[in-house]
Parts: C-alpha cells; sequence; structure tokens
C-alpha cells in the first residue's frame, strides 16, 4: 500500500510552507467490535478533537462500510494506521484521498474501489 503524503501547502500568496499531514496525527481508539463506518467515525472524530481541523466521511463505499464488522483498538497510532487498516479490511483494492474543502474549512475523507476483487 502506498501513501502520497504531502509535507508543504500554498499560502493565499503562494508561498510555500512546511505542514504536519493531518493523516499523521496520533490516535487512541478503544478495543471494541464495531462496523468499518463507525472505525472511520471515531477515527476522525479524534482527529478533529486533537487538531482543531474538521474531518468529515465523504464518498465511500457505504454498504461494505457498514456491513464489515472487525475487533481491534489502536493505541497512539498515527490516523492513518487505523485508514491502513480499514482499506485492509475492506478486501477490495481501493484508493482514498483527503480534500479540503475551503468554503466550509473542513477535510472530505473518501474511499473508491479500484480494479477487481481480491482472490
Amino acid at each position: 500500500m502506498f501513501h502520497v503524503v504531502p509535507e508543504a501547502v500554498a499560502n493565499r500568496d503562494g508561498k510555500i510552507l512546511a505542514t504536519k499531514p493531518l493523516l499523521d496525527t496520533p490516535v487512541t481508539i478503544r478495543p471494541a467490535v464495531r462496523s468499518l463506518r463507525e472505525l472511520l467515525e471515531v477515527m476522525t472524530k479524534a482527529v478533529s478533537m486533537s487538531s482543531s481541523q474538521t474531518i468529515d466521511l465523504g464518498t465511500l463505499p457505504w454498504n461494505l462500510l457498514n456491513q464489515k464488522m472487525v475487533e481491534n483498538g489502536f493505541e497512539h497510532v498515527p490516523a492513518r494506521e487505523v485508514l491502513r487498516s480499514v482499506v485492509k479490511s475492506m478486501g477490495r483494492n481501493a484508493v482514498w484521498n483527503l480534500l479540503f474543502n475551503a468554503n466550509d474549512r473542513t477535510f472530505y475523507l473518501n474511499i473508491v474501489f479500484i480494479g477487481e476483487l481480491e482472490r
């Protein structure tokens, strides 16, 4: 699994500034049985609370995420590791992106299937 992670952003004046990737935010999620959707919701809320940046769920394979149950917990790991676990648990090839909407100052997490089903 590959991740493309930004390390800098351009401000309004076009100046390039170093930035800490939002999904590098450490999260702790207590162990529990939950759907993949619930796990993503817990992760995004934890990141939002720790970083003062809002992350919401965007375009996702809702049926799969609601139906697939997992039992796990995470102790002070980057949020990206939780996302990696969700994508692996889906059992399908997928890509994700975290896009920023400047109008409502919110990041949206999207996951989309690609390619064939894994065998």
